[in-house]
């Protein structure tokens, strides 16, 4: 604070006058803010502050309000008429153009007597440029007023301190890889049937391989399977015809018809177009699948055994060959006093259920059952007739 100082320079006695002046002016100075709006131009700064400042003491604080900001490094400061003095900032560094933000800006002015200058304690924006050549210790970077400095590393940052150790520009899509001591800076390999496209901070991957959705075509009669397009491999369940149960010309009962075989194997290496014969044997007959156009290894399987007319014992189940499993079909029931025999089953046909009273036998149940026996007291009855056989192909 700055008020008149007789104590210093006085050679005799103080007036007590001059003593109450001086107590009152350190009084009003005590109860005022040493505060102005700014007068002047923007790089010569006056202000008219009250109580008045009538001589620059060194440590003198003063806040006054900007009017404009600074487009000189060397603007000036004159409070209420005293010789004007160069502000700085920082212990000494002139300023920048713009450290007196503008119109608003609140300065705090502290006038050093030392180096006869005012220093600004808050100016707009930090300045100035350097390289950091060495850091010692921790804590943060910050300017000593005003925004925070902008810094710029130059330079490889160590693997030890959280960098890569890598000082090339990646290329589009590389990725850094660790490699057991440091990073290895790379791209991605595309593999079979895959391609990669690296972008500018993207990596894009795709399949070349032809999709293929699940499917299914099942055979009921003979005909041809042609290999779908993406197709290379496939599942076939050959399933043989179930056999007829026995027939009546008297009083008697009947056995009941063989279950059809089944051959169920994976099909590989196939070629899209090519072309697989399939045969579907009807009631005992034989099922199978062979080459077309598309060469593969037979694989049948026979229906089940018919049983004569009058004859009370039930027919063999049927039999696969060269499949991957195959599956012998369900003997069929032999034939007793009141009731004819069942029929056998394959592994997806049941086969006919036996009757009882004088009945013709029921048929087999799809796919491959064998037909059941008849039964009677005295006339004649038809055996039922085996089901039909099948032949699935899934892929």
């Amino acid at each position: 604070m700055s008020y008149p100082n007789t104590f210093a320079t006085q050679a005799g006695p103080i007036p007590l006058s001059q003593l109450d002046a001086n107590f009152n002016f350190a009084v009003d100075i005590q109860s005022q803010s040493l505060y102005a709006a700014a007068g002047g131009t923007s790089d010569v700064i006056t202000a008219t502050f009250f109580p008045v400042v009538t001589a620059l003491i060194s440590g003198l604080t003063l806040y006054v309000r900007a009017s404009a900001s600074n487009t000189t490094t060397t603007p000036t400061f004159s409070p209420n008429g005293l010789t004007a003095v160069k502000i700085v900032k920082n212990s000494n560094t002139a300023l920048a153009a713009g450290d007196i933000a503008g119109a608003g800006h609140i300065l705090i002015l502290q006038y050093d007597g030392t180096l006869n200058l005012w220093k600004l304690a808050n100016p707009a924006a930090a300045s100035g440029g350097g390289t950091v050549t060495a850091v010692t210790g921790s804590g943060n970077i910050a300017s000593s007023g005003g925004t925070a400095p902008n810094i710029t590393f130059t330079g490889t940052l160590p693997v030890a301190n959280g960098g890569t150790g890598l000082a090339t520009t990646p290329a589009n899509g590389a990725l850094d890889i660790g490699n057991g001591t440091g990073f290895t800076r790379t791209t991605l390999t595309a593999g079979s049937n895959i391609t990669i496209t690296n972008g500018a901070g993207s990596i894009s991957i795709a399949s070349t391989a032809a999709g293929v959705s699940g499917g299914q075509q099942v055979f009921t009669a003979s005909g041809t399977f042609t290999i779908p397009a993406g197709i290379t491999q496939a599942k076939v369940t050959v399933v043989g015809g179930g056999g007829d149960g026995g027939a009546l010309s008297s009083a008697g009962a009947a056995g009941g018809g063989g279950g059809g075989g089944a051959a169920i194997v994976w099909l590989t290496g196939l070629t899209p177009a090519n072309t697989i014969t399939v045969t579907v044997g009807s009631n005992a007959g034989t099922s199978s699948i062979a080459s077309g156009t598309q060469t593969i290894t037979t694989v049948s399987a026979t229906g089940g055994t018919s049983v004569s007319s009058g004859a009370g014992g039930g027919g063999s189940g049927g039999l696969g060959s060269n499949g991957t499993i195959n599956i012998k079909g369900g003997g069929g029931g032999a034939g007793v006093s009141t009731a004819g025999g069942v029929g056998g089953s394959s592994i997806i046909g049941g086969g006919g259920a036996a009757v009882i009273t004088s009945n013709n036998g029921l048929a087999g149940g799809n796919y491959g059952g064998g037909g059941s026996g008849a039964v009677s007291s005295s006339a004649s009855r038809t055996g039922g007739t085996g089901a039909g056989g099948i032949v699935i192909f899934e892929y």
